[in-house]
């Protein structure tokens, strides 16, 4: 016969093997609940991963710009969404990790205007860095070599070699007028007809009408007033103009010329990025836009640097600009080449002998302007034509003689008829490059955003697009909710999460 156990001894066992399974089942719990809090923080960042995968596409197609489009409300609770679909979606097992989200709101929001322009900025430069990975090392040498050759000057005509040319000419012309002097020669007398009168007269045709002759000028307009950002009124143009940031860049290719791509370059990286970026993604009139789509303006990259309503006025605008341009490096040109004074003295003396009152240093300085006006005019219409024109010019760049500027004054020929070539040089868009780095960068970008929504609203179903009802960066915070599994007294736990997103993130966030 056994004995049994007494039944206190089977009480006592089993309240010890409650409490040991009471203990194991909190730690099993607590476990649990620190998985949920790692688990809620990674969730969080998936959920706002898929919240700004949503970016507008033709933005992102068309310009290689990402915005996420919506109100910070609506895209909170789309994140919550995401956040749920998760942590807890159907399909899960029993005894999986699962929360849900309550209190889900997006706060610091970024938009493209935050923090001067940065998160635009950045977008670009990150676009403008791949550009130059993608293209290599032979991409950035044809950078290069287009401005080194963009002078129109051969290697081996330095200044000194032509200081010392125009002073041996002028020594021998010197002996010459000496010699002929003492020889008695008389020689019959020349006439040359002042062409001041006849330019002007040319002139006050437009130049637009005058650079474009019988080529057709798109009529498309756009209103601005509806745009997210506004520049202040944009006034007439009128001369003298502002030449200094293009300017800076000509100095730049004199003093440089071998080096200058890398000087371009290391100007600044943000200001780079900028002008390669408006330069690769925009039309103007000789360059239509790389990508489909429609388009508000023909003549973009004329908007952004002129800021008017018509393609019209920003076509008219930027040929007046380039003539402008071109009217000084013109006359620096006369102003220096020997060949060409010899033959400024020569109509100032004839002139001056008709016995018009005018000194003749005066007269001089007028036919110079007069002179180099007609050539800038010839210029712009080569470059108008896709053609290209020497910011420093050579004897063998130069297009117009005294006599056809005498016959350009009376009304015979055409400006296209006057261009002798057009293979060295800059073309009409790396002019319009260089005049862009005049206009200070606040407008550039306004003007930018502004093409980009009128462009982007005429895609389907981005009829409402607009870069301030937009966010390119934001932090999602909340709260992750789990309900107990292994102890259902505890009640539900709370994890709060917070997790920040950007397109482009800067370096140290």
């Amino acid at each position: 016969m056994t004995r049994r156990a007494p039944a206190s001894v089977t009480v006592y066992l089993c309240l010890v093997l409650l409490v040991m399974l009471a203990f194991v089942l909190a730690l099993m719990e607590s476990a649990r609940l620190a998985a949920l809090q790692a688990m809620s923080q990674r969730h969080a960042r998936t959920a706002v991963q898929m919240l700004f995968a949503g970016y507008t596409r033709p933005l992102a197609d068309r310009y290689d710009l990402f915005a996420l489009q919506g109100g910070d409300e609506d895209l909170a609770a789309e994140a919550g969404r995401y956040f749920d679909l998760n942590a807890g979606g159907e399909g899960a097992k029993p005894f999986a990790l699962r929360c849900k989200s309550e209190e889900c709101r997006l706060t610091d929001t970024v938009s493209v205007r935050d923090n001067d322009w940065q998160p635009l900025l950045d977008q670009m430069t990150r676009w403008n860095h791949w550009q130059l990975a993608g293209e290599g090392t032979a991409g950035l040498k044809a950078l290069i070599d287009s401005f080194n050759n963009a002078s129109g000057r051969d290697e081996g005509q330095t200044y000194c070699q032509e200081i010392a040319a125009e002073s041996s000419a002028a020594e021998a012309e010197a002996a010459s007028a000496s010699k002929e002097e003492k020889a008695g020669e008389d020689k019959p007398k020349k006439t040359v007809e002042d062409p001041r009168t006849g330019i002007l007269r040319l002139m006050r045709q437009g130049i637009l009408k005058l650079v474009m002759e019988d080529r057709e000028i798109s009529g498309q307009s756009m209103d601005p007033s509806d745009c997210s950002y506004q520049t202040g009124q944009e006034k007439k143009l009128r001369l003298p103009f502002d030449f200094s940031g293009a300017a800076k860049a000509v100095n730049m290719i004199r003093e440089n010329e071998e080096g200058v791509g890398m000087s371009l370059i290391s100007t600044g990286d943000e200001d780079l990025a900028v002008i390669c970026y408006l330069s690769d993604h925009f039309s103007a009139l000789t360059a239509p836009a790389k990508r489909e789509g429609a388009h508000c303006l023909a003549y973009e990259m004329e908007y952004l640097l002129n800021g008017r309503k018509t393609d019209r006025e920003n076509l008219e605008n930027t040929v007046t600009r380039l003539a402008g341009l071109r009217l000084v490096m013109n006359m620096v040109y006369l102003y220096s080449d020997h060949g060409q004074s010899a033959a400024l003295n020569e109509a100032v003396a004839l002139i001056d002998a008709a016995g018009l009152p005018a000194a003749g240093e005066v007269l001089r300085l007028l036919l110079i302007l007069c002179w180099a006006g007609a050539e800038s005019l010839v210029d712009c219409s080569a470059l108008t034509q896709g053609k290209k024109v020497p910011m420093l010019k050579g004897d063998a760049d130069w297009n117009l003689s005294f006599e056809n500027l005498g016959a350009l004054a009376k009304g015979a020929g055409r400006l296209s008829d006057m261009i002798r070539d057009g293979s060295r040089g800059f073309d009409y868009r790396q002019y319009l490059t260089l005049l862009l780095m005049t206009v200070p960068r606040e407008k550039k970008l306004i003007r930018m955003t502004q093409l980009i929504e009128k462009n982007v609203r005429m895609a389907e179903g981005c009829e409402a697009f607009a870069f301030s009802k937009s966010v390119v960066g934001a932090r999602l915070e909340g709260k992750a909710v789990a309900e107990p599994v292994f102890s259902p007294l505890a009640g539900q736990v709370s994890m709060a999460f917070s997790t920040t997103y950007l397109y482009v993130p800067r370096e140290g966030r």
